[in-house]
């Protein structure tokens, strides 16, 4: 239980200290996860927020967050987060996964998608 209010307690000393510091925090959309095999069923917000001397990335419906040294960056690093989420998470047996990672899964199976591949593709 203290871990957990001291989590809390970071998070409110980061939120204070973003506010102090003026909120710069933009939302960005993506609409493609090109060139991976996957695609975005539909466009997607992504939160970014600067840190410092870099960027976080954040798709906050799932919780999974990314950071780069520049926008682009951050925003690719968290496209590869997702990707590496969908295929680790969906590898799992059905029933494995705990509650948190499976609404992960959850929110990222509603947003993406493997690319089918065509015969004419091989």
């Amino acid at each position: 239980m203290a871990s957990r209010v001291e989590k809390l307690e970071q998070e409110v000393k980061s939120l204070k200290q973003q506010l102090a510091r003026g909120n710069r925090s933009m939302l960005v959309s993506i609409s493609s996860l090109a060139p991976a095999a996957y695609s975005l069923k539909r466009e997607v917000s992504i939160l970014i927020i600067p840190d410092e001397d870099s960027y976080i990335a954040s798709l906050i419906d799932a919780n999974v967050n990314a950071s780069g040294e520049t926008v682009p960056e951050a925003v690719a690093n968290l496209k590869d987060m997702m990707i590496m989420l969908f295929e680790r998470l969906g590898a799992e047996p059905k029933g494995k996964l705990g509650k948190w990672p499976a609404r992960q899964l959850g929110v990222l199976r509603e947003l993406m998608r493997k690319k089918v591949r065509h015969a004419a593709d091989h």
